[in-house]
């Protein structure tokens, strides 16, 4: 920081100064030859620097006052003040100002002063106050004339040029103004390149991630290991996967591991892929480098094992994340307990849900609809009826879901009456019936060669409340095509 240059003559403010000396050195000697105690004597001397900042406080709000008189133009007006300047004035002033096009003229009428050069300090005060004005046009130019005089920017002046323009959402700005800064020469810090990496991977430039990652690394920086599970996290749900494997193996280089969110994502990736393996080994790796698994985790990789019909094994990690001290949510249950139903394993499904509701678990309406779907296919139709018995009790109500399974089993079975009393139940119950339901209806109707009454329900009730698709067609299309043919027969 350049200091300026004394002026020959003394200006008001300068006599100002001396008189304020002479009385802060005779309050001084008083205060130290008095009879006083030690604690009256320490507190009343000051620091050598109190001595100037009163006097400065008062040149800076003289200006600061003509700068918002208005009463002529500035650059007369402050010539009439007859101060002397320094940078730390000079910085008061700018502080006190909330107009930035004001503080760049009196940046430029301070620097015509003879002798006096700026501080950092004032460009990064008048570049942040560019920065909340929104000034952008005026900034651009402020800093080619600041540039076009040799001056070089601090690196903390760039740092806050780089976060400005990020705010800003100028992303251009952003990849410019790092580039200059590593060509200037300044120093730059392992911090630098987490934060501006940590921007272009918010902006998916995983190219450009790259690049500076090299480069980074080839100055002896490495990545935070938040910077490299941003990093992982954003190339799994971009579908850019090839790099991931290799950040892994950087962060084990470098003693770091991804946190549980890039783990969970990678891990989902993975299953995805039905690299169930992999995600087996991922987990194993998390363990090992103190990320626990959590309920994410593990829901994530029984629904795979479900998929690949591996069952103990998914029953065994359930079992494990809950001696974790775990508790399941319903995701965590629904995901094993639909895999069971679907793989026809409805009875390991129900001792499951009953171990969930040990543990107070509350089970929502799709995973006993499961239970009750699995065990109608199964036959065990009273189990069936004692789960929806059951749901109730626990003060789940049935869905449409719930009373379309009932339907599909009472038309298989040809019990139409109990059918048609059911879609009335749900239509007077506020549980609105759909197409399914209404086609499930159709078709049994046409199965017990009640075609009739099945054409009466398709025109006067399904094709009125907008419930006819090409589905209902075929099935009465179809019905009537046997008939015809059963006659010819």
């Amino acid at each position: 920081m350049f200091l300026a240059r004394r002026p020959s003559g003394l200006s008001n403010i300068s006599r100002l100064c001396i008189l304020h000396t002479v009385s802060w050195i005779l309050s001084s000697r008083r205060a130290r030859f008095s009879g006083g105690s030690d604690d009256a004597t320490a507190s009343s001397l000051c620091r050598l620097s109190d001595l100037f900042r009163p006097v400065r406080m008062d040149i800076s709000r003289v200006i600061l006052r003509a700068l918002e008189s208005g009463t002529c133009s500035e650059s007369v007006e402050l010539e009439r003040l007859d101060v002397e300047l320094d940078p730390f004035v000079v910085n008061l002033v700018v502080r006190g100002l909330s107009d930035s096009e004001t503080a760049v003229r009196f940046y430029w009428w301070a620097e015509s002063r003879p002798g006096f050069d700026h501080s950092q300090f004032a460009i990064a005060y008048i570049v942040s106050l560019l920065f909340v004005d929104g000034n952008f046009a005026l900034l651009s130019e402020f800093l080619g004339t600041v540039r076009s005089q040799g001056v070089a920017l601090h690196r903390s002046l760039y740092r806050i040029l780089l976060s400005g323009y990020v705010r800003a959402g100028k992303f251009d700005s952003v990849i410019e103004t790092f580039d200059e800064m590593v060509m200037s020469g300044c120093r730059e810090f392992g911090i630098d390149y987490n934060r501006y990496i940590g921007v272009l991977i918010k902006n998916c430039c995983f190219d450009l991630v790259e690049k500076y990652y090299g480069m980074a690394l080839s100055k002896g920086f490495c990545l935070t290991p938040f910077t490299y599970s941003r990093w992982i996290s954003a190339l799994c749900q971009s579908n850019s996967f090839e790099l991931v494997e290799e950040l892994l193996v950087d962060m084990d280089r470098f003693g770091c591991s991804p946190d549980i969110w890039a783990c969970n994502i990678y891990i989902d990736y993975l299953c995805k892929q039905n690299r169930l393996h992999d995600a087996l080994e991922m987990v194993e790796k998390m363990r090992g480098k103190g990320t626990s698994p959590d309920v994410v985790t593990y829901t994530t990789v029984v629904g795979c094992l479900c998929n690949n019909k591996r069952f103990s094994e998914a029953v065994g990690l359930w079992e494990e994340m809950v001696k974790m001290g775990l508790k399941p949510d319903v995701v965590a249950c629904g995901a094993l307990i639909f895999g069971l139903c679907k793989n026809s394993k409805v009875e390991e499904a129900f001792e499951l849900a009953s171990r969930m509701l040990s543990l107070n678990i509350e089970l929502n309406v799709s995973i006993y609809n499961a239970l009750i779907s699995g065990f109608w296919r199964a036959g065990s139709i009273d189990k069936a009826y004692t789960i929806i018995s059951f749901m109730r009790t626990n003060g789940c109500e049935p869905d449409v879901v719930t009373y379309n399974i009932l339907l599909n089993h009472y038309c298989t079975i040809g019990m139409i009456e109990k059918a048609e009393k059911l879609i009335t139940k749900m239509e007077t119950s506020g549980v609105n019936p759909d197409r399914y339901s209404y086609n499930q209806l159709l078709k049994g109707l046409c199965k017990t060669h009640q075609l009739d009454k099945a054409f009466a329900f398709v025109s006067d009730h399904m094709e009125v409340g907008g419930f006819c698709d090409i589905v209902s067609c075929n099935i009465l299309i179809d019905a009537f095509c046997k008939a015809k043919k059963d006659t010819l027969i």
